[in-house]
């Protein structure tokens, strides 16, 4: 069923939805960073639509640490719209593992017609 829905390009890391309808989007990623502020955002056609922020206190060390961001919402898609995500600085880095970070979409309702 994921295969009819969707299609994952492992190029672009952008996934491109097949049949229009309500999905709810949901994301958690961990992230490793010296930075005060760090955050990354789920994009729909190249456009940040859900955003999530993380800040901490000041490191006297300036040593790496990890923060765990959550992120997710309701969203209607059309046939051909591209979902991906994105980090908000070069110097953050996603910690792409099991267990600490993912992604997924779900459909909840489809519809037979979709103003594109």
């Amino acid at each position: 069923m994921f295969s009819s829905m969707f299609r994952y390009n492992n190029d672009t890391g952008e996934t491109l939805v097949k049949e229009p309808g309500l999905y709810y989007i949901y994301s958690q990623i961990t992230m490793s960073t010296n930075a005060l502020r760090s955050g990354y955002s789920i994009y729909i056609d190249g456009k940040a639509h859900f955003t999530c922020v993380c800040h901490r206190s000041v490191n006297s060390s300036n040593e790496m640490l990890q923060n765990t961001c959550t992120s997710s919402g309701l969203v209607v898609l059309s046939r051909r719209q591209k979902i991906s995500l994105g980090v908000e600085s070069e110097d953050l880095h996603a910690l792409m593992k099991p267990r600490l970070s993912f992604w997924g979409m779900i459909k909840l309702a489809g519809f037979r017609y979709v103003i594109e």
